[in-house]
């Protein structure tokens, strides 16, 4: 694979008989910042692309939210209007059928257990919302399509299920299934097992001494029809894990430890001492195989110099050797001939301190949030039988979000793997294949404007996967057009990668 970040352009898509030299003309739409302040990119197909933004300005009958649909060469192709309660953010969406998208828009970060429901065609725009109002005991986590009905899952969302009968019962569409899981779990992975036709959950006793984990199995109706306990190598306290199937359909379940008795529900205070990889048959754990990060070939280069050399110290001294980073597992496990990648980025937490006065007049300094900067991304191989097959990185710098979001993608084809993450009108990307590096990181020019223009600010950029080799770059930029005043706008921008 030639490590080249190529920009697709529209006379190419169009023309392709004419010669590349003409105009420089990126495949890219642009939203005016006056008009909006968020934007959501969703790659749904290979001929759409929806961009979903909120609108600047307050509505009286909540905020307003845009869903637009643009097809392969980036054109608008429809445009819609979505009322939303204040304050609510997009956190799930889940593709069905290859045309309708299913988007949770959720209060705060679920806690509440509200949501409104949007079901919209990617195709020609058309939608529907409805208002599921939770409480304080509500946690919501997610969605997954299974047979035709969707399935919330989360914790008290029974408390809503006069609700949901009513909207199974006006709906045309699908049914909407809540999961009724016991408050004392954890829940870790969520998967339509379509291979054993059953929806099921692993949780974690987060009121047990040893944590114990459970594969819970539900009905149409969302109730437990088992809840087997997953015995096993399980001395340690798993923070977060991925369901993904295995060659022969059975599960494997993938994720990060440490060996704390946390009880904890938020994993982004979790410091990870490892991974780990099982395989569930029968809802048993054939296997169940932890590695700690010092069996890695390549995470001790993450290290400064002053650290590796300490730690090369305690080991010369016969001392043990423990590493632990801050992980964001990414969202899914890539396959790759016969093995299975996690990949998850490590980061940290940054804040400043702002000076403040008491009644009294005297000064004192208080701590101010700004977000979490990422330093690296991951990745971590294992063939079938949990064998630790290789591992490698990606070094990123000065990338920082207030949300934990992921910034890098991860896109294998054939035998190797490429990271990628986007940064002022760069795509920094490195190439490794397995254990070896085929192309170190560099970074790629990637003019988002056209030659006339320049880009001064730029914020909120990211890289995702389209399809096939086709990836979007978005984000927002201040731009100065020669001879004419700047603008402001989020902007997305289709690349290959060859």
């Amino acid at each position: 694979m030639k490590n080249r970040i190529i920009q697709l352009l529209v006379i190419m898509v169009f023309v392709p008989l004419l010669s590349v030299g003409q105009a420089y003309n990126p495949l890219r739409v642009e939203f005016s910042s006056k008009e909006f302040d968020q934007l959501h990119v969703i790659p749904a197909s290979p001929n759409r692309v929806i961009a979903f933004k909120h609108f600047a300005k307050h509505n009286n009958r909540g905020d307003v939210w845009q869903a637009t649909g643009l097809d392969e060469s980036l054109k608008v192709v429809w445009t819609k209007d979505i009322i939303v309660p204040r304050s609510y953010q997009l956190s799930e969406y889940e593709i069905t059928n290859d045309s309708i998208l299913h988007l949770l828009v959720v209060k705060g970060a679920g806690e509440s257990g509200s949501f409104l429901k949007i079901r919209l065609n990617i195709i020609n725009g058309s939608y529907t919302s409805y208002m599921f109002k939770g409480n304080r005991k509500s946690l919501l986590v997610g969605l997954k399509m299974y047979e035709g009905e969707l399935y919330l899952y989360g914790l008290g969302l029974e408390n809503m299920q006069d609700q949901l009968d009513k909207y199974n019962k006006e709906t045309q569409y699908e049914k909407i299934v809540t999961t009724k899981i016991p408050p004392e779990y954890y829940i870790l992975s969520a998967l339509a097992d379509t291979a054993h036709e059953r929806f099921v959950i692993i949780v974690k006793n987060i009121k047990s001494a040893n944590g114990e984990l459970r594969l819970l199995e539900f009905d149409k109706n969302g109730e437990i029809t088992k809840m087997d306990l997953l015995n096993g190598n399980l001395t340690q306290n798993l923070i977060d894990g991925k369901l993904v199937y295995s060659e022969d359909s059975e599960l494997l379940f993938i994720g990060t430890y440490n060996n704390s008795n946390s009880k904890k529900k938020r994993k982004d205070v979790d410091n990870a001492y490892g991974v780990f990889i099982g395989k569930i048959t029968n809802n048993k754990f054939d296997f169940f195989q932890y590695y700690r990060f010092t069996d890695f070939n390549n995470i001790f280069k993450t290290l400064s110099y002053r650290e590796q050399q300490r730690l090369k110290n305690m080991t010369a001294k016969g001392k043990e050797v423990d590493l632990s980073f801050k992980l964001l597992m990414h969202s899914k496990i890539l396959k790759q001939n016969g093995e299975y990648i996690m990949v998850a980025e490590s980061y940290y937490p940054v804040y400043h301190y702002e000076p403040m006065y008491d009644a009294r007049g005297y000064m004192y300094q208080t701590e101010v949030f700004d977000g979490y900067k990422t330093s690296y991304a991951i990745a971590a191989s294992f063939d079938g039988t949990g064998k630790l097959l290789w591992d490698n990185y990606i070094e990123v710098q000065g990338v920082q979000n207030y949300y934990l979001t992921e910034t890098v993608t991860v896109y294998n084809d054939e035998d190797t793997q490429v990271f990628m993450y986007y940064l002022n009108e760069k795509v920094f990307s490195k190439v490794t294949k397995g254990n070896e590096v085929v192309f170190k990181k560099e970074a790629t020019e990637l003019p988002t404007v056209k030659d006339s223009e320049q880009v001064l600010t730029e914020d909120f950029g990211r890289i995702s996967h389209w399809y096939g080799s086709y990836f979007l770059v978005s984000g927002y930029q201040k731009i100065l057009n020669r001879g004419s005043k700047s603008r402001k706008v989020f902007f997305i921008t289709g690349i290959s990668f060859e």
